[in-house]
């Protein structure tokens, strides 16, 4: 299941809740009504704050991710540069194959 569906469902299931327990509770409707919109203007705004931090931390571990791959495709490009030009035989073959020596 994905991370999407479960914050989804744990969201509705918090806000069924809360609505659940604003109704029951001894009030009434003009005061439920609006015990129940405050909750929900509450609750949404909590979900914008809490995605817009899950949003940051994707991004940061985004550019986190393509940084250190890059980091590493220079680290073995210039690895594989030493290599072939160290003289090691079998990668000096490979070298001259590669330019049609």
């Amino acid at each position: 299941m994905s991370s999407q569906k479960i914050l989804i469902g744990a969201f509705a299931g918090l806000v069924a809740g809360a609505i659940v327990g604003l109704l029951l509770a001894p009030a009434s409707g003009t005061e439920t009504r609006q015990k129940i919109a405050d909750s929900a203007d509450d609750m949404k705004k909590r979900m914008q704050d809490f995605t817009g931090r899950v949003g940051e931390g994707i991004d940061n571990l985004k550019s986190t991710l393509k940084r250190k791959t890059d980091d590493m495709k220079n680290e073995m490009r210039n690895r594989s540069k030493e290599l072939v030009n160290s003289g090691i035989p079998g990668y000096q073959d490979g070298k001259n194959e590669a330019l049609g020596f």
